[in-house]
């Protein structure tokens, strides 16, 4: 049986460009975006840059917007778009730089494609007290490989952990599609790994 574990990986902010944050005349709240549900696509969405703001910041292709939410460039949502990920939406937002400055063609990538697919007793975690099944933390992630084996690759590309949302996983197949484009402001870790200082982009794209 395939080892998912290696298959999959986590998507991470570049933390020396923006990250982002609702404004106040801003449409819809982050914390929808939490949510297991679409939302509405026509909200008028405007994001501005969170303190603290780094040293002559840029807008780059990848932009963290929550723990597990970036804001992606137009070139990245095209991509994303091209691959007909399912239940995955794309949600224009507009992003008022610190000057006031604004700038449209970005996107706020929504995962609701949820599976229930955590190895529970090889994982390391909390249960969550008010929601039985789900977790509060997970220290270490393990993934059933049964349980994905029996999921068709065309409805896991991308996926939320059903047992806790904020952890976004992302197949190989779309990983290496988005480093092909070789965009900037995103790192990108192993799940088998989860470690940054393994990065995907040096173990196989060198």
């Amino acid at each position: 049986m395939i080892d998912y574990n290696r298959e999959y990986f986590y998507l991470n902010p570049d933390y020396q460009f923006p990250t982002l944050n609702n404004t106040q005349d801003s449409e819809g709240s982050l914390s929808e975006l939490l949510r297991s549900q679409p939302v509405d696509v026509n909200k008028k969405r405007i994001q501005c840059f969170a303190k603290p703001i780094p040293p002559n910041p840029k807008l780059v292709d990848f932009h963290r917007v929550t723990v597990c939410t970036p804001a992606v460039s137009e070139r990245l949502k095209t991509l994303l778009e091209s691959l007909n990920l399912e239940n995955v939406q794309l949600l224009p937002v507009l992003i008022r730089d610190e000057k006031g400055v604004e700038h449209p063609g970005y996107y706020i990538v929504h995962v609701v494609n949820f599976i229930d697919c955590m190895d529970k007793e090889l994982s390391e975690w909390t249960p969550n007290l008010n929601k039985k099944g789900k977790a509060s933390d997970i220290k270490k992630l393990i993934l059933d490989n049964k349980k994905l084996d029996e999921i068709p690759l065309e409805k896991r590309l991308i996926f939320a952990l059903g047992e806790k949302r904020t952890n976004v996983l992302y197949h190989i197949s779309v990983v290496e599609k988005i480093l092909e484009i070789a965009p900037v402001g995103l790192t990108v870790s192993r799940l088998s790994k989860s470690d940054s200082s393994y990065p995907f982009i040096e173990e196989y794209m060198s």
